[in-house]
């Protein structure tokens, strides 16, 4: 089920530019961010490394 929810300028912004470079539009972006973010939080031991 969709549902409209309100997000910063700056998280889609940045859901637009790193959409782009893995072909995907900026909601499927986003999407993509929270499974990772779900997995990373039923693995609290799993190590998070920066690619920044």
């Amino acid at each position: 089920m969709a549902k409209a929810i309100k997000l910063s300028d700056s998280l889609v912004n940045d859901a637009v530019i790193n959409g782009k470079a893995q072909h995907r539009s900026a909601p499927k972006q986003i999407e993509y961010w929270a499974s990772i973010g779900k997995i990373a939080d039923k693995n609290p031991d799993l190590p998070l490394n920066s690619a920044d």
